[in-house]
């Protein structure tokens, strides 16, 4: 299995739709900011083992009707080519046969690796079902492999669904400590750091944690192949037999007895990652915080050279084995250095319209799409005056000068972007007056402006106005049905 962790720069280009030419200029200069992506992959392959596999082989023929599904699929097959089959009569019975025995085991175990990997995937996705892990088809399986073979994501449309040569559209070029991808005369150059030991004590998920808050885009990849409970004791029997230490024989002791309770569980692991950068003093900058940031955490990291390709060709399938920073760790290891770790990133549309109010950035350096929304509206397919309306609630706290005025008033300019929007504000001590003027907006002030409604002069037409409007207010129908009560409720305006 693989676990894999890709960051990626990202750029969120809303083209905002604004006729004021200054509000434009702020929130696209403010909008165009270097911002990252996080995303998560778990990658089963199937190994092939001589022995074990005969016994899983006899396993599934004692136990399940996968015989009879391959003897059914090869007579349809059979059926199918009756006509081709006629024509080829020089062929002879003996290598029909073998054709056929072949043919038959590859089926076989093909079929069986399926069924266990299918398995396993259930598995995986009811353990990490809080996540709401996706299964990626064969197009998104050929793209990922694509992006990591081009050094870019390249929208690949596959006929034959097969990973082949026609998918490497660049040219890669090893040195001596780094490899640079050219592709449409562009160069990304690449580096490889290895894990190469573990030397502290206690291993914890903050390096990895730590990865994520760095502006690097970076490829971290963990190789990871269980080991069974003999090889698990061979590998621990050995090491204690190997050192000298007694206090170190006492903890290789009590893993015994863990693994023994089926209690603790061994893996055969490396853990490499791939940093990208545009030129080489960027991606120099980039090794020299990663490797700090590695070997202070007391996970001894290099950068490779002489395995430098083996470690790069040990990501594609059935490869692993040529890792050369593969170590023995427990589960507990493991699952201390792997997170999925992600920070909440907002809503793409809101009521308004089919982009956010505003685009800011979390501490790990991913956007936060900000609305004054509280769930995300969908657009697309909808008509107009269908789309969901709703409810949106904002509380801003902060002290006297800490700039609350100053947040409201960039959040007013970015809603300025969606169409046939109006805009209400209650000010205080004027703090949004040189806002109003600037983007053509109407500020009143002083005793003449009153919000009330009843502060309206005494007329025929403010009268019918309080009338419909509280009328509305009160889910009143018709005003035909109610005269008595509406001549009831005019008395007080006349007496007043």
């Amino acid at each position: 299995m693989r676990a894999l962790l890709l960051r990626r720069k990202e750029f969120i280009n809303q083209s905002p739709n604004i006729d004021n030419p200054y509000a434009k200029a702020i929130i696209t200069q403010f909008e165009s900011k270097e911002i990252y992506k996080t995303e998560y992959f778990l990658v089963f392959e199937s190994i092939t083992s001589n022995v074990k596999s005969f016994f899983e082989k006899k396993k599934l023929e004692m136990t399940t009707s996968i015989n009879e599904e391959l003897e059914e699929s090869s007579k349809e097959n059979k059926q199918e080519n009756g006509n081709s089959s006629n024509e080829t009569h020089s062929n002879t019975s003996s290598n029909k046969d073998k054709k056929n025995k072949f043919k038959k085991k590859t089926t076989f175990s093909a079929t069986s690796k399926r069924a266990l990997l299918i398995q396993t995937i259930e598995r995986v996705k009811n353990a990490l079902r809080e996540f709401k892990p996706t299964l990626l088809n064969s197009k998104e399986v050929l793209n990922f492999y694509a992006e990591y073979i081009n050094g870019k994501y390249i929208a690949f449309n596959p006929k034959l669904k097969r990973l082949s040569d026609s998918y490497i559209a660049s040219n890669i070029h090893f040195k001596k400590d780094y490899f640079i991808i050219e592709f449409q005369n562009q160069s990304t150059f690449c580096a490889c750091v290895g894990i190469k030991n573990y030397e502290s004590e206690e291993i914890y998920s903050l390096p990895i944690s730590t990865l994520l808050h760095t502006q690097i885009e970076l490829d971290l990849i963990f190789h990871i192949r269980s080991l069974g409970q003999f090889e698990s004791l061979n590998f621990l029997k050995t090491k204690k037999k190997l050192t000298l230490s007694k206090i170190v024989k006492n903890d290789i002791d009590d893993y015994i007895e863990l693994v023994q309770a089926n209690r603790l569980s061994m893996q055969e692991c490396a853990l490499n990652l791939v940093l990208r950068a545009k030129s080489k003093a960027k991606l120099d900058k980039s090794l020299k915080e990663i490797l700090s940031l590695l070997n202070n955490a007391g996970l001894g990291s290099v950068t490779e050279t002489i395995g430098l390709k083996p470690s790069y060709f040990s990501f594609f399938p059935n490869n692993a084995n040529i890792n050369p920073r593969m170590r023995n760790q427990t589960s507990q290891v493991i699952a201390s250095l792997i997170l999925f770790e992600k920070n909440n990133t907002g809503f793409r549309a809101n009521s308004w319209g089919d982009m956010p109010l505003s685009v800011f950035k979390n501490l790990d350096h991913s956007p936060y799409l900000f609305n004054f929304h509280n769930q995300e509206v969908k657009h697309k397919g909808v008509l107009a005056h269908n789309v969901a309306r709703v409810v949106g609630h904002t509380m801003i706290i902060g002290a006297t000068g800490a700039g609350k005025t100053t947040l409201i008033s960039y959040l007013m300019m970015s809603a300025l972007k969606y169409p046939n929007i109006d805009i209400l504000a209650l000010d205080r001590l004027n703090g949004l007056y040189s806002f109003t003027k600037y983007f053509d907006g109407i500020y009143n002030e002083g005793e003449s402006f009153h919000i009330n409604p009843f502060s309206l002069e005494d007329s025929t037409s403010n009268r019918a106005f309080l009338l419909h409007f509280y009328a509305q207010m009160a889910k009143v129908d018709s005003y035909d049905k109610h005269n008595d009560k509406i001549e009831y409720r005019t008395a007080p305006f006349k007496r007043y």
